[in-house]
């Protein structure tokens, strides 16, 4: 016989139970989360947050601290960017590239995406394609991140097929060891040829970064987008685009950014008459050994054997990026490209001006 004098501890002692069963699970879920709101900002890191949210890109920002734990120890997390926009997603591969500095590879359960996360000691930015939408994990400073959903029909063009003129027909001329660029690589075990980049970034681009941490993380998490997006097909490697980009080094330059440009007349001897483009100033400033600006930029470049140059600037710039020339040889195959404009998820800015100095244009009809 129940004694129904003891139901309201009956009744609790059954709501305790469930409370147990239940409990384990939603925290387990919520442990798992990777981003936790925060809203607390010093001086600089309301800076860059004003610089984010007014940006024409953004969607929507919300301001997070990161549960960088679970990128290393945990083969599933809950990526939550935003309440309409919350992933399962499972990790595929950790791709360490030091003590402390990894890129973190994952995928999506429900829908085609490519989650990609870049570790430098304290500093994790990310870059993720989930469906049709384009987000971004950008440092704002003291382990503050803004998660950011892009609009890309706005972002900055490159402006490189505008400004350049009548392109050359000449691949980059790697350096000899290397032999030349081919797009002809159909075996399945062949190795991909391989373009060394020497990135250099101004004082401007470190300070809007955040700290020189950001801007080099910035720079490891632009070489491993750039090499995904020449992996096509992942059920079949003779699909793949045979090229890699290896960033043999990085570094800051003393220079004073300009947005300036300025007539460059060219190809004279080649073309039997002279092509006149409105180019970056910097950028000729870059390419020019002699003119007393960043020349050292170019002892660097034979330090490290790097085939191609890229100027890292802040967003100062009328563009996301611009190649040197379309097709260029040794000595012009230099670029300048916006600091988060490098691995921006859709634009790829990285490898798309390395395209530009490979040969490539924005209209196929053209090439």
């Amino acid at each position: 016989m129940v004694n129904f004098a003891h139901r309201p501890i009956l009744f609790m002692y059954l709501q305790v139970s469930l409370l147990l069963n239940f409990l384990p699970q939603a925290v387990l879920s919520q442990s798992n989360n990777l981003f936790t709101d925060i809203e607390a900002f010093n001086s600089k890191q309301i800076e860059r947050f004003n610089r984010l949210i007014n940006a024409e890109t953004t969607i929507a920002l919300r301001t997070v601290s990161i549960n960088s734990s679970l990128l290393d120890n945990s083969d599933s997390v809950i990526l939550n960017l935003f309440p309409s926009a919350t992933f399962t997603v499972q990790r595929s591969e950790i791709d360490w590239r030091g003590p402390n500095k990894f890129i973190w590879h994952g995928e999506a359960h429900d829908k085609p995406s490519s989650i990609m996360f870049s570790v430098c000691e304290n500093s994790i930015t990310g870059t993720f394609i989930i469906g049709r939408d384009l987000f971004r994990v950008i440092p704002l400073g003291d382990a503050l991140h803004a998660v950011v959903h892009l609009d890309q029909s706005k972002r900055k063009v490159c402006t490189t097929e505008s400004q350049v003129g009548v392109a050359a027909s000449k691949q980059i001329e790697l350096t000899p060891e290397l032999g030349s660029v081919s797009l002809a690589n159909t075996s399945s075990s062949a190795q991909p040829d391989v373009i060394k980049v020497l990135m250099v970034y101004t004082p401007q681009a470190r300070s809007q970064a955040g700290s020189e941490q950001n801007i080099l993380n910035e720079i490891q998490l632009a070489e491993a987008a750039a090499n995904q997006s020449y992996d096509l097909d992942d059920t079949d490697p003779t699909n793949d685009i045979p090229l890699e980009l290896d960033v043999v080094y990085a570094t800051e330059i003393n220079y004073t950014e300009t947005s300036e440009r300025e007539a460059f007349t060219s190809k004279c001897e080649e073309l039997g008459t002279c092509v006149i483009t409105n180019k970056l100033k910097a950028l000729k400033q870059l390419q020019d050994p002699d003119d007393g600006i960043m020349d050292d930029v170019h002892d660097l470049r034979g330090i490290h054997a790097a085939d191609v140059v890229v100027l890292v600037t802040s967003n100062i710039l009328d563009v996301s990026g611009e190649a040197f020339e379309i097709g260029a040889s040794t000595e012009d195959a230099f670029c300048i490209i916006e600091w988060d404009k490098l691995a921006d998820p859709g634009g790829w800015s990285l490898p798309h001006e390395v395209g530009h100095l490979q040969g490539l244009r924005h209209e196929n009809d053209l090439n």
